[in-house]
């Protein structure tokens, strides 16, 4: 039985020094990590075994993003890069030749003058799902820039573009990132154009978008927002506030039957009887931002909750139509009154075919031989 005891406890004693050497090797393994972390960070930058952040206003050009390699930083997460100047990133892995950074789930580039990227730019980066690529100075994207992140759930393009180009340019740069694509989205759940001066968008730019849930189109200088048939299927909320809407057309709410919540506040919506068709459907939805959703013509109803307006002026036009209407359907029965007595008349005429009523001179004594 001593024995037995003195067995147990050397057991016991080995497992105890093989966990302490498990826990030393551990600590060494990430005190290692740790410094190579810290020997390849760059040194406008901040680093963890995690996370990368360098928000260096004078940083200029792409060379920050060459340290950060994966075999430095195998379990990079998450790599923000703002405030600089960047300029152009394509033809090029952003990270270097066959960097792939297979952990890193969030790339936050805003406000880095970035001006131009194509399909090789974002190619390492295959698990990233938060993308900021809003507050740049884009003058031209390649065709299919996004081909390789197909876990992509927020993608931000606010104020993306160059004040420089046009607003045909504008539409190419958006065409190849989105109608143009291999990639369908389908997990997209938000996307960010605000701010762009867009006055138009393609009805079929965003038929390939296949999973997006929110649209955000707030301050652009749109007139109407079309989209061509069997797009936008899984959309539940879009936002249209402040553009330059004044008719909503009521196909938004027809054709996209998963629609759930619209934001149209801040537009100069035109409250007449065309108006209200579009009203009856938003009545029956979640309506963002109703306090700033206001009538700006005519005078009489500017700055009234469209939702307070009792008289869209629908009143009027229908007392004229029931008259017009009755006294057409008047005139017209009593055309066809007419029309039909002169025809009955003519049918009644006696008519025999091959007699002649003579005359009584004209009358002739029958003759019998």
């Amino acid at each position: 039985m001593y024995q037995s005891v003195s067995i147990n406890r050397c057991i016991i004693i080995v497992q105890f020094w093989l966990y302490c050497q498990h826990l030393i090797t551990y600590a060494y393994i990430v005190d290692q990590q740790q410094q190579d972390s810290d020997s390849n960070c760059p040194i406008t930058c901040i680093c963890s075994r995690y996370n990368i952040s360098c928000t260096d206003k004078e940083q200029t050009g792409s060379d920050v993003f060459l340290p950060m390699r994966p075999e430095s930083f195998p379990d990079l997460n998450s790599v923000t890069v703002s405030g600089g100047k960047i300029g152009s990133i394509s033809g090029q892995n952003l990270f270097g030749v066959n960097s792939v950074h297979r952990n890193l789930t969030l790339l936050n580039v805003s406000n880095s003058g970035i001006t131009e990227f194509d399909n090789e730019t974002f190619q390492g980066l295959p698990a990233l799902r938060w993308f900021y690529l809003n507050d740049n100075s884009l003058e031209k994207v390649g065709v299919d820039p996004f081909r390789w992140n197909l876990r992509i759930t927020r993608l931000d393009l606010s104020r993306a573009f160059s004040e420089k180009i046009s607003v045909a340019e504008k539409q190419i740069i958006l065409g190849n990132m989105f109608a143009s694509t291999n990639n369908h989205f389908l997990t997209l759940r938000d996307l960010f154009l605000n701010d762009n001066n867009l006055m138009v968008i393609s009805p079929n730019l965003f038929c390939k978008v296949e999973g997006l849930v929110q649209l955000h189109l707030s301050g652009n200088q749109l007139v109407q927002f079309t989209f061509d048939d069997n797009c936008l299927s899984t959309l539940q909320m879009l936002d249209l506030s402040n553009n330059n809407i004044a008719s909503p057309s009521v196909n938004i709410w027809n054709n996209i039957q998963s629609l759930q919540d619209i934001d149209i506040s801040r537009n100069p919506l035109h409250c007449d009887c065309k108006f209200t068709s579009f009203l009856a459907k938003l009545s029956t939805q979640n309506t963002l931002n109703q306090a700033q959703t206001q009538c700006a013509t005519p005078l009489s109803l500017k700055d009234v909750s469209i939702f307070d307006v009792r008289d869209f002026g629908c009143r009027r036009s229908s007392k004229l139509v029931f008259p017009v209407l009755l006294i057409s359907t008047l005139l017209l029965t009593v055309l066809m009154l007419r029309l039909y007595r002169t025809r009955l008349q003519r049918y009644n005429l006696p008519f025999i075919a091959g007699y002649t009523k003579l005359g009584t001179n004209e009358a002739v004594t029958p003759q019998f031989v």
